[in-house]
């Protein structure tokens, strides 16, 4: 063998073996490269799971505060009630209970007054 062709077998060897180098490295940067694209996947499902924590707390710090304003208008509803159900008129005939009858003898609750009379066909009278 020539040395001519000693050095272009060598040459050839050598390409061989960067071809090779090339391959494995381009092998390793493509499972680089997929561990890259896992990694960006799982990292955006992080961050869409982050947007939903961050909206289920806009959320419940709504509800909160609708649940304040709820409480306070029940409170200003039920001072109301009390307001209305004093201006009813006691009963004439017990003075303790609040009348819901009106009949000959005054006011009366349904205790004094006793049930409603009952007509003919066998219902109540409309109050």
């Amino acid at each position: 063998m020539t040395p001519l062709e000693a050095a272009l077998t060598a040459a050839d060897s050598d390409h061989e073996c960067a071809i090779e180098d090339l391959e494995d490295a381009a092998g390793q940067q493509g499972q680089d490269i997929a561990a890259i694209r896992r990694d960006v996947r799982e990292l955006r499902g992080e961050m869409a799971t982050a947007l939903d924590l961050r909206t289920a707390l806009t959320w419940i710090a709504e509800l909160e505060d609708l649940a304040r304003d709820l409480r306070g208008r029940l409170g200003l509803a039920e001072r109301r009630i009390t307001v209305l159900d004093r201006l009813r008129p006691s009963c004439a005939a017990c003075m303790d209970a609040a009348a819901d009858r009106q009949t000959a003898r005054g006011p009366l609750c349904m205790d004094c007054a006793g049930d409603l009379p009952v007509d003919d066909d066998g219902g109540a009278w409309p109050s």
